[in-house]
């Protein structure tokens, strides 16, 4: 009973900090897309979804490994063995995320800005993200939720004071604003972690990895699953792109938003409760799997029902979240949440897969996901075509 308080109490600090964060990030989207409207959120998104795969390529395997790994009840590493070996893995990858993600930016993005600044942009945006991410992997990992809501209000506070300065001060260039994001999470990330850090770190074990093993069997299917999800948003804003220009990619962005948002309140709660739940020892149909299971069942069915109820909602809250000019957007809010609500019900069942070390079989929904997404959008392209001719 006193370790379910615990995660319960866990649970409750780190969605406080989630609100607070998204409150915040809320009304610096607002100012934003007053400031530059469809066509400059549009030009964001597309950079930010590039920078947000980047990030889970390099990255993000390394931070779920953290919060498992560091979890774990009989742990065969030391924690310094495994934070600094997620350390070196991150750094290995960075090496070659930073050149790929370049190159893809100067093929997909037009060109706003000098190559040159582009590209110091881009690097500065997958350190800042990743080195977030093993922040937060570290906080989750030890059930340091306090500390990791305290991070998170206080770079996107730091962030919206930044952004009014320079809206403010006339500036609009979007690659600003794209960059500003990770790096005060980042720097806020690393100030409230501060000297904890030199406990968890070690040179030496940087560049010997030695908990490799358990480290890759969590890092590397989390990645490769992770890296379907970004892609789908990343190739429907690109389709978008391509078919109606970055006007036509801003105004799906409100519906890509509010999914995003509520994956983010999931995730706070998921994150230090069910993804640091270490299922081995459970009983196959115990109280807990059962319970796990309704719940991954109910909540596609509630919440895809409730996004269509509130879709008389949506005209208003795209007017009060971003402006008038992105209302035309309002009728693909209901089918982004919908796409969200099952996404979060079959998550549930993810961590399951990881406890067992069968986490390789978590790619096979994300696959049949991006399929759909790439079957449907070349369905309706084909239609649109018909009905012109």
């Amino acid at each position: 009973m006193a370790a379910f308080k615990q995660h319960i109490r866990a649970g409750l600090i780190s969605s406080g900090g989630t609100f607070a964060n998204v409150l915040i990030v809320l009304v610096r989207n607002k100012l934003l897309a007053l400031a530059l409207g469809p066509a400059g959120i549009g030009w964001m998104a597309l950079v930010t979804s590039l920078i947000e795969t980047a990030t889970i390529a390099s990255a993000s395997g390394s931070s779920d490994a953290l919060n498992r790994e560091l979890a774990r009840k009989n742990a065969q590493h030391s924690a310094a063995d495994i934070t600094s070996t997620c350390a070196g893995l991150f750094v290995c990858l960075l090496a070659l995320a930073i050149p790929i993600t370049a190159l893809i930016y100067l093929a997909v993005v037009p060109q706003r800005i000098g190559v040159v600044i582009a590209l110091l942009a881009i690097a500065i945006a997958l350190i800042a993200a990743g080195l977030w991410r093993l922040v937060a992997g570290v906080f989750l990992g030890l059930g340091l939720a306090k500390p990791l809501a305290k991070a998170l209000v206080a770079g996107a506070a730091a962030n919206l004071m930044i952004t009014s300065l320079l809206l403010w001060q006339g500036i609009r260039e979007p690659m600003v604003f794209v960059v500003l994001s990770p790096l005060m999470l980042a720097i806020s990330g690393l100030t409230v972690i501060g000297a904890s850090a030199k406990s968890l770190i070690d040179w030496r074990r940087i560049t010997h990895m030695p908990a490799i093993n358990p480290v890759l069997a969590t890092a590397l299917p989390i990645t490769l699953g992770l890296l379907l999800e970004p892609l789908i948003g990343f190739y429907l804003r690109s389709t978008a792109a391509v078919q109606f220009g970055a006007t036509g990619v801003g105004l799906i962005q409100p519906g890509l938003q509010l999914a995003l948002l509520v994956g983010i309140f999931f995730n706070s709660v998921a994150g230090i409760t069910v993804v640091r739940w270490d299922q081995l020892e459970e009983r196959p149909w115990s109280q807990n799997y059962r319970k796990l299971l309704a719940a991954a069942l109910m909540l596609p069915i509630a919440g895809g029902a409730l996004a269509f109820l509130c879709a008389p909602l949506y005209p208003f809250i795209v007017k009060l979240l971003f402006s008038e000019s992105f209302l035309p957007g309002a009728a693909t809010v209901a089918w982004f949440l919908l796409g969200e609500s099952l996404r979060i019900g079959g998550a549930l069942l993810l961590f399951t897969f990881m406890s067992r070390k069968l986490g390789m079989m978590t790619l096979i929904p994300r696959i049949g996901a991006l399929s759909c997404a790439i079957v449907f959008v070349q369905m309706a392209g084909a239609l649109s075509l018909i009905n012109i001719a």
